[in-house]
């Protein structure tokens, strides 16, 4: 019994890291469950440090991935999808509500083993069998929306998206996958209530 579960385990967990790591993106995201937002018609951005964009020491010398590069690229994404949604920026006064991002770069690494541990527990092989690793190193992106109360200023919904990069493509295929990323953020807010 005990060697069944291990076996379920590990297979679950195979399923899990498969769908964690995939080529498609990953969006979530979550509310202040005591947030309304059914007066929220205006948006600005956020004053001060409204962005933030990390490079991994990997991605640091692709002059594709700065912060000169992708900020007025991720802005305009965003204030298109929320006006898409009805939403109004305003230059000057009072909005309802602020909105800042976060990208990050980062590097990832998925493992995997093949052992006589794990074919002893299925049957299928002889003691002293080799151990085979696989590895896989890839570049993954992230980018966080958030929404910010206008006063007080507290966080009352944020957006998730996290994708694998692939440097293989052309910065024109970057830029739709950051608007793809926006765009499925942007389609969760506001929350159903």
């Amino acid at each position: 019994m005990m060697v069944r579960n291990v076996v379920v385990s590990a297979l679950l967990v195979a399923g899990l890291a498969g769908c964690a790591t995939g080529g498609g993106m990953q969006v979530t995201s979550e509310h202040d469950p005591a947030a309304s937002f059914t007066d929220l018609r205006t948006f600005a951005w956020m004053p001060g440090a409204q962005r933030e964009i990390q490079q991994s020491s990997y991605g640091a010398d692709d002059a594709r991935f700065t912060t000169e590069t992708l900020d007025p690229h991720i802005r305009a994404a965003v204030e298109r999808e929320l006006a898409v949604k009805g939403f109004q920026r305003v230059a000057s006064g009072s909005p309802d509500f602020f909105v800042r991002y976060h990208a990050a770069l980062s590097t990832g690494l998925n493992t995997s083993n093949m052992n006589s541990a794990y074919s002893d527990a299925t049957g299928w092989s002889r003691p002293g069998g080799n151990i085979t690793t696989s590895v896989d190193f890839y570049e993954a992106g992230s980018l966080v929306l958030d929404v910010v109360t206008a006063s007080p200023k507290a966080l009352m919904w944020r957006g998730f998206a996290r994708a694998r990069i692939d440097r293989t493509n052309s910065q024109e295929v970057r830029l739709a996958r950051i608007d793809e990323a926006v765009q499925k953020i942007i389609s969760r807010f506001p929350p159903r209530e």
